[in-house]
């Protein structure tokens, strides 16, 4: 019997829009702890910063459950997967396995306040070595945190690896990179402002 031809391009589409909104939402989430963990970082109420530990667990939580979702979700429109090819978590409910085609990649330029730029390959790249030019222990000392996960530390996290998080290592420090190059542009102008420094950044479509 001949396989019949399907296209829900538009379902996936609308998923992809629908699940954006969300992540969105997350992000923007993020975004206002890092900016009040920075505020009481600078005022040296670090005790403080602390407490805002349970929301940011809270927040990857959510995160890793709405991807998980997003997969599962997605695979019903996937019309090269057959039922044979997902995969069941723990509880039986089935996983789509297959990877996602991403967007296109975007670049980071950063004009340092010295005049210097920087322009890696990669978005992650330039985004680390702009954090060590801001200096590691400062950028440590203001408590950000991504998906749980510190920004920068010393200690390599086994969330890393446990959920797949993409990382870099310079001089000695882990640096927190899986995020949007979007997000990466916001940390920049938050972290330079905190620690009084003008950076100019921008990004380019490879």
């Amino acid at each position: 019997m001949k396989k019949p031809e399907l296209n829900f391009e538009r379902a996936r589409e609308k998923a992809d829009e629908a699940f954006a909104v969300l992540a969105e939402a997350l992000e923007m989430a993020e975004a206002h702890l890092i900016e009040v963990g920075t505020t009481l970082a600078m005022e040296g109420r670090f005790a403080e910063v602390g407490c805002l530990d349970p929301w940011r667990v809270r927040i990857a939580r959510y995160r890793s459950r709405l991807e998980q979702m997003n997969e599962q979700f997605l695979s019903a429109f996937d019309e090269e997967q057959s039922p044979e090819e997902s995969t069941q978590d723990d509880s039986g409910s089935k996983l789509d396995v297959r990877t996602r085609t991403r967007g296109p990649n975007k670049t980071l330029t950063v004009t340092l306040w010295d005049g210097r730029v920087v322009r890696e390959t990669t978005a992650a790249q330039t985004f680390s070595i702009v954090l060590g030019e801001l200096g590691w222990d400062k950028v440590k000392a203001l408590g950000i945190e991504l998906s749980g996960i510190p920004l920068v530390s010393r200690e390599f996290h086994n969330l890393y690896d446990v959920k797949k998080m993409v990382y870099q290592q310079m001089d000695g420090w882990y640096i927190m990179t899986n995020s949007s190059t979007d997000r990466k542009v916001q940390l920049l102008q938050d972290i330079s402002e905190a620690l009084g420094r003008t950076l100019s950044v921008t990004t380019e479509v490879d």
